[in-house]
């Protein structure tokens, strides 16, 4: 895949999480270009550190509305895709005014509009209060054909969690959208 079809392919996944109402945020600037900083605990087993790092500097392509982000890079023929989920408990917007709301008092669409506004300081504030997410996913794709060896080191494949040696093999090469929607179907 070149690179102008590999950028296309990470708009087109971010429009689709738009219209999932998944889509938080997007970093398209610098593709594949993560700080020293998260490169240097790339390879620790610490999720959180792993999350926050990339958090603090922006080092993720996609963020959904969970807080959970995508990298997904490709330099010449190599492909590293990732998800990392969230720590926290989700707690969406609509979940707040449903404990500030009884159903026969809440709000018209219009108005919620208005109140992500006009509650944003308090939102952020509770969602900070969420407990932590134990069974946060995460989840990387590789495509390495300088790291290939039979039977040992797939030249594409899965790792699933941080703590482990599986390599699940993959017959395909994904795209960023069919990664990205393969992460939506299985974990959402």
């Amino acid at each position: 895949m070149n690179e102008g079809a590999f950028l296309i392919s990470i708009k087109d996944a971010a429009k689709v999480l738009k219209k999932m109402n998944f889509l938080k945020g997007q970093n398209l600037n610098n593709i594949g270009i993560y700080s020293k900083a998260s490169l240097s605990v790339a390879h620790d087993n610490d999720l959180n550190l792993i999350y926050q790092t990339a958090i603090d500097n922006y080092d993720y392509e996609l963020l959904l509305d969970d807080d959970s982000i995508f990298q997904l890079s490709k330099k010449d023929d190599k492909y590293r895709y990732a998800f990392i989920q969230s720590q926290s408990v989700y707690f969406s917007f609509m979940d707040f005014l449903y404990e500030i709301f009884n159903d026969d008092e809440f709000p018209t669409d219009e108005e919620i509009e208005e109140m992500k506004i006009l509650l944003a300081e308090e939102y952020e504030q509770r969602k900070s209060e969420q407990k932590i997410n134990s069974g946060a996913m995460y989840i990387r794709y590789d495509v390495d054909s300088l790291g290939y060896k039979p039977n040992i080191h797939s030249y594409a494949h899965f790792h699933i969690g941080l703590n482990n040696n599986i390599r699940l093999p993959s017959s395909l090469i994904l795209t960023p959208i069919s990664f990205v929607l393969f992460i939506v179907k299985h974990v959402y």
